[in-house]
């Protein structure tokens, strides 16, 4: 049976990190992502920042592709009212404390 200390989430930075296709990155996806017998999960949250990023550099076609092929063998988590309200007192509590955070690493 698999339990949740056996899957992973990766977030938007390490997905950049394996696009790249430099050293670091085929290392994660060689440790990480290739040779597990679940899928790695991510956010539907960083699904979007990624396609943010790749509009942003305006990603050539191979990387597209790339991205679109990775993507399809996550698991996407999608979020729902409960996430989003626990969000939202993290991130209040967090802004009240004066904590530097991106919007969407919380």
């Amino acid at each position: 049976m698999i339990g949740q200390e056996d899957f992973i989430h990766i977030d938007t930075n390490v997905l950049v990190e394996v696009l790249r296709d430099k050293d670091k990155g085929r290392r994660i996806a060689e440790t990480y992502l290739s040779k597990r017998a679940e899928r790695p999960l991510i956010s539907m949250i960083s699904v979007g920042e990624v396609l943010a990023i790749a509009r942003r550099q305006v990603y050539s076609e191979a990387k597209i592709t790339n991205l679109n092929k990775l993507l399809s063998e996550l698991g996407i988590v999608k979020t729902s009212r409960p996430v989003a309200e626990h969000y939202a007192r993290l991130q209040s509590t967090l802004q009240k404390l004066d904590t530097p955070i991106g919007e969407n690493d919380t």
